[in-house]
């Protein structure tokens, strides 16, 4: 899945701070009148394989991961 202004508003979601999958996937359904939940884990996986957002818990990505873009260099 390579949708880019699905992965833009998941960065503009994680631009305010660290955020779980789940919440993500919240704010996709309460701000756009495109974007389900279920987007928030496939945008968030396409992105980590970018590089473009870090994973802040271990284990398995899943809707309870917390992930934050990556820190400015």
């Amino acid at each position: 899945m390579r949708n880019p202004e699905l992965l833009e508003l998941v960065a503009q979601r994680l631009a305010y701070g660290p955020a779980t999958v789940e919440a993500v996937g919240q704010w996709l359904l309460t701000e756009t009148s495109r974007w389900m939940p279920t987007h928030a884990l496939k945008a968030v996986r396409q992105m980590r394989q970018d590089g473009s957002v870090v994973v802040l818990s271990s284990g398995k990505l899943t809707s309870k991961s917390q992930v934050s873009l990556p820190a400015a260099a």
